[in-house]
């Protein structure tokens, strides 16, 4: 049986009137037919709150089927004002959403610091 966890993600703004700031949603497992409606609804309700913008990181998605896809054309539909952007997507998954149209949903791979490394701006997924 196919397993997904999807946590919130969060990230601290200092400086600002709320310094925890929920920014996305971490997609760990699989997405096929058993687990899509668990994705479908954890997206929805994040995008109920009407964010300007929400990350989707699928760095641990293992597979996916078509039914991603329909999940993220029906999330822009539905939310046409919140930048939906999902961020660690392996190349295959890239590739499907490039023929599917979606390739405007990848966000540009992150601008390493001085030292090389990406930066580090997730503290935590819960």
């Amino acid at each position: 049986m196919a397993s997904l966890r999807v946590r919130r993600i969060w990230r601290l703004r200092l400086g600002s009137g709320a310094p925890w700031v929920e920014e996305g949603l971490a997609v760990a497992g699989e997405v096929d037919l058993t687990t899509a409606d668990r994705l479908r609804d954890r997206l929805t309700a994040a995008l109920g709150r009407h964010p300007a913008r929400l990350e989707l990181d699928l760095a641990d998605l293992e597979f996916a089927d078509s039914r991603l896809v329909h999940i993220l054309v029906e999330a822009r539909a539905a939310f046409p004002a919140t930048r939906l952007l999902l961020t660690g997507c392996r190349p295959q998954l890239a590739r499907l959403l490039g023929l599917c149209h979606l390739a405007d949903l990848l966000a540009p791979p992150p601008d390493p610091d001085v030292t090389g490394e990406p930066p580090a701006t997730r503290l935590f997924a819960a």
